[in-house]
């Protein structure tokens, strides 16, 4: 009887210790620091730059841009017509 309390006794501190140790080990660990740069890896798509009374300043930006763009003749949001140059990135 004697024998079967020390082995439960000791049983229960080891299971004690155990559950102390797996409580250090699961800390979270830091979060890596992601620049937003990686965060927009592939997601490329035509984007609204600006809008323009004529065709032809949509274009001379464009052009400067150094990107892929386009113009569309649409209405805007304060019912008039214009140029919209969108921009590829």
């Amino acid at each position: 009887m004697r024998r079967a309390l020390v082995s439960l006794a000791l049983g229960g501190v080891l299971a004690l210790a155990g559950t102390t140790v797996t409580a250090q080990a699961a800390e979270p660990a830091p979060a890596p620091k992601v620049s937003a740069s990686e965060t927009n890896v592939g997601i490329m798509s035509w984007r609204f730059w600006a809008a323009y009374w004529t065709p032809e300043a949509c274009v001379a930006v464009g052009d400067q841009s150094g990107r892929n763009w386009k113009c569309e003749y649409k209405r805007g949001t304060d019912g008039k017509m214009k140029w919209f140059l969108y921009l590829w990135y």
